[in-house]
């Protein structure tokens, strides 16, 4: 197995923060349900309202802040596995499937899940659709790297929709390094916000990257670590205060958050989380509740990342923040946690 390879000097592995800690401590809940599917995508349009995804065509939706849940299944969709879902209120959601070709397909409601519409189906077979996100209606998509046959070498296809996922057209795509690609597992390998686009990619021939769309071009900055092999690396980007947060698939030097900006500047490592492996991150508005989830657990922060305490070793995928003081965690046989700050 290749090594994945931190490229921030010694001296900045010391956590950073300037921020004063918490007193108040993350306490966990957990809620039923109602499945015990692998559930991989969580996503609140505000803090009562919140739909969940996950394999097996399965789709789930709560109206008090994730403590009760609605669980469902799209028609004739129980062979895929919905990695990522987009909420839009009570009544309307979009759901991502992965996979090669017509594997990555979106599905949306407009009727509470009662009926599902597939509103598009990928038809490139070595495309493999990861995440998206929107940022009010407007919103992406994105691939795993694709040779070129003109041009650069590969290009991460990106679609793009105007209308909260009714429609979805091509929309510009970044030039790509073969084998460079988004971490399918958590449906937070995109953002949208401020009018910009972020991905965070892994894998290649070179260090892994954020890249930035400001609705001319895409610009490529490298991240402070190296993933030849594509199944490690940058996986997960929150935003957090006025910038971002960033996990990583493996702990280099004990780190496996860093905290960077929403534009160009240094990227610096965060403390020591107990889990190794980051699937997803969610955070307060302000950065100082931060939540990491991965197979080894889950690790909630009241310090802006300074120190971590572990609240449960559950194999969890996914989190998402309904208010600065309430997380929601989900993941493997249908398990939903509600963090609350107390």
């Amino acid at each position: 197995m290749r090594r994945l390879v931190f490229l921030l000097p010694v001296f900045l592995l010391t956590a950073c923060s300037g921020s004063r800690p918490s007193l108040r401590t993350p306490m966990l809940a957990w809620a039923t349900s109602g499945t015990s599917v692998l559930l991989i995508g969580l996503h609140a349009s505000d803090a009562r309202t919140v739909w969940a995804s996950g394999a097996a065509g399965t789709w789930l939706r709560s109206l008090d802040g994730g403590q009760t849940w609605t669980t469902g299944q799209v028609p004739g969709a129980d062979s895929l596995q919905f990695r990522d879902v987009e909420a839009f209120g009570p009544n309307e959601a979009v759901l991502l499937s992965i996979g090669n070709g017509a594997a990555s397909r979106i599905y949306r409601t407009r009727d509470a899940g009662r009926t599902w519409t597939n509103v598009w189906t990928n038809r490139d077979p070595e495309a493999f659709y990861d995440c998206m996100a929107f940022d009010g209606p407007s919103g992406f998509a994105f691939s795993d790297a694709v040779a070129t046959t003109d041009g650069p070498r590969a290009r991460l296809p990106v679609i793009e929709s105007a209308d909260a996922g009714r429609t979805w057209t091509e929309g510009l795509s970044p030039e790509a390094r073969p084998g460079e690609g988004g971490f399918a597992s958590s449906g937070t390998c995109a953002l949208a916000f401020d009018g910009r686009r972020y991905l965070i990619t892994n894998g290649g021939d070179g260090p892994d990257r954020l890249l930035v769309y400001d609705g001319t071009r895409w610009t490529a900055r490298a991240l402070p670590v190296r993933s030849d092999d594509g199944a490690r690396g940058g996986s997960t980007l929150a935003r957090s205060g006025h910038g971002l947060v960033a996990g990583l698939l493996g702990a280099i030097d004990s780190v496996t958050v860093l905290r960077g900006p929403a534009d160009v500047g240094i990227w610096r490592p965060l403390g020591t989380t107990t889990i190794r492996r980051v699937y997803g991150l969610a955070s307060s508005s302000d950065g100082e509740r931060l939540v990491a989830v991965g197979p080894d657990g889950l690790d909630a922060s009241s310090d802006g990342g300074r120190t971590w305490r572990h609240l449960t070793s559950d194999n969890l995928w996914t989190a998402t923040a309904l208010s600065d003081g309430t997380f929601l965690v989900a993941g493997m046989r249908g398990r939903i946690g509600r963090i609350v700050w107390r």
